[in-house]
């Protein structure tokens, strides 16, 4: 400790001359130079300067053990990540986390380490109690604007890695095992889809530039086989096969891991997958090219959706020209919604790879049909 006289407040440095006073200057000698030189690290990247990044330097500086480093939200993140091969999926059974999943973590993270820097502390496992969580949802809506659909999925991912974490033995704030997440209205959703009549006048469009008409044959493919962009853009000859009426394309499903056969009979698409596949194509360029293919197809009446912001990076609601709005996982939303009624619901979701009904109805924006339960329940009883 040093007293006030003893401080000289223009060098930042002890005044006294004994044993303590210069050991107190060597500390901060040290510290002074280890903060110049990453901060001038910090300066060539994209990293800020923040409270939680001093902290971690001091520490760093004199290799002071970090005693809540385990208890660190971000810590336990990065352990379930690392673990991701020997993760059991509750879903199928299978082990190993999915590159989606993966992904998904690290986001979450990101987004995580954005918020202790918000809050000027680490968030620690046995901390987050309902006070943080209504903290934490208020930053990512209000401050962030995040769309309530990605704040409500960032909050299951708090509960999972709390719950993994009590686990490995942690001690757990109680109220973790309460939380939440939550989605949109379905009042409020906006679905988007191409119908049977614009696909046909995407098929007939002609004389494109080279990219647009990879586009163009990738869109075909997609409407009719309602399959997700990392699958559909997977694709290549080797998953086709031929079927009486069309052809087959075997797949096995990335997000799932499911093994699926498609069975595609319209006639333009077919010609496409048998004569000209197209060449393989990213989906952020499929997904650009996407708009302007729609646009030459006549899709620009306005309607309403959420359309990102280039500024904000954030989707806003509004009125605009559809094209502007349409993307790749269109396609497979508009596949499941067009055969919806004229294909029974277990055959599309054994394509879509849907395994609750409930969860195929909400993506389609669709009703369970009532009617059909009650007939068949009348018809089984009418004889009793």
């Amino acid at each position: 400790m040093v007293l006030r006289e003893e401080w000289d407040q223009k060098k930042m440095r002890a005044r006294i001359a004994d044993e303590n006073g210069v050991r107190l200057n060597n500390y901060l000698d040290t510290l002074e130079r280890h903060l110049i030189f990453q901060y001038n690290n910090i300066l060539s990247g994209s990293q800020e300067l923040t409270r939680v990044w001093l902290e971690s330097q001091i520490n760093s500086c004199f290799n002071r053990p970090d005693k809540d480093n385990r208890s660190r939200l971000t810590y336990q993140i990065r352990r379930y990540i690392n673990n991701a091969d020997t993760k059991r999926v509750r879903s199928t059974g299978s082990i190993g986390l999915s590159m989606n999943t993966i992904r998904s973590y690290d986001l979450f993270e990101r987004i995580i380490k954005d918020f202790e820097d918000y809050i000027g502390r680490p968030v620690l496992i046995e901390q987050i109690d309902k006070a943080l969580v209504e903290s934490f949802t208020h930053w990512m809506l209000k401050v962030k604007k995040y769309s309530i659909n990605n704040t409500g999925h960032q909050l299951k991912q708090i509960k999972t890695i709390c719950k993994e974490a009590e686990r490995n033995g942690l001690p757990v704030n109680p109220f973790a095992k309460h939380i939440e997440g939550f989605r949109q209205r379905k009042s409020e959703r906006i679905i988007h889809t191409i119908s049977f009549e614009e696909i046909e006048k995407i098929k007939k469009l002609k004389d494109l530039p080279e990219e647009l008409e990879t586009t163009r044959k990738w869109m075909l493919i997609g409407f009719y086989t309602g399959q997700r962009v990392s699958d559909l853009l997977s694709m290549t000859s080797k998953n086709v096969r031929p079927a009486a009426n069309g052809v087959y394309i075997d797949i096995t499903q990335q997000k799932t891991n499911k093994y699926v056969t498609i069975g595609v009979s319209d006639p333009t698409t077919v010609d496409v997958i048998e004569n000209s596949f197209p060449r393989p194509m990213s989906a952020v360029y499929f997904n650009r090219f996407i708009k302007e293919i729609c646009k030459l197809a006549g899709m620009t009446q306005t309607v309403k959706g959420y359309k990102n912001n280039p500024s904000t990076r954030r989707k806003e609601h509004g009125d605009f020209p559809k094209y502007e709005l349409m993307c790749a996982h269109d396609l497979r939303r508009s596949f499941a919604t067009n055969y919806f009624g004229k294909v029974e619901t277990p055959i599309l979701m054994s394509i879509t790879g849907h395994s609750k009904e409930t969860t195929f109805l909400a993506y389609i924006g669709a009703n369970p049909n009532k009617d059909a339960m009650a007939d068949a329940f009348m018809m089984r009883t009418a004889s009793l």
